[in-house]
């Protein structure tokens, strides 16, 4: 699915017109309508505010996509995919336990410089295991989130905080 479709379903769900989002991103109604037609990109400078107004986890995953491309988790949409929060809670537990399991699987003591071609095609395995239990995750929060009306950048906010007072972050 293309950024503007998630764009149009986030607005519609939080209940918005083309022109009170355009209104509250600061540009025109137009601008809106061709980013939701697929037919403009959204400007990158209004992004962050587009995702501050939506508050929507689906639609923040999207938008960091758009910008950043494959270094960011894609939004999980096709056919094969269930959002209901029972099936994204159900998978999201599968998908942490073989991540755990393949974390455990590995022993990374050696230096990177002396792995074994069987060891190296090992830790991508289990890169893959884990990145796919963070895609499963931010699918949780954000659905979790929508489904009960949370505020997807409240769980930001406070896991912020929480960091900084930890000192992890300054």
């Amino acid at each position: 699915m293309a950024f503007g479709t998630h764009q149009k379903e986030a607005r519609e769900a939080a209940g918005l017109t083309q022109t009170d989002f355009a209104d509250e991103i600061n540009v025109s109604r137009s601008a809106v309508s061709m980013v939701e037609q697929n037919r403009r990109k959204m400007p990158k400078e209004v992004i962050g505010k587009s995702v501050e107004v939506m508050d929507d986890g689906l639609y923040a995953i999207a938008a960091a996509q758009e910008v950043i491309g494959y270094s960011w988790i894609p939004v999980l949409n096709g056919p094969a995919v269930d959002l209901h929060r029972s099936s994204v809670k159900n998978k999201t537990e599968e998908e942490l336990e073989e991540a755990m399991g393949a974390i455990r699987s590995i022993c990374l003591a050696n230096h990177p410089k002396s792995m074994s071609e069987y060891d190296n095609a090992k830790l991508d395995e289990v890169l893959d295991e884990a990145a796919e239990a963070v895609v499963a995750l931010l699918h949780y929060i954000a659905v979790i989130c929508r489904e009960y009306k949370k505020s997807w950048r409240r769980v930001w906010i406070r896991i912020y905080q929480k960091f900084k007072a930890k000192g992890y972050i300054k």
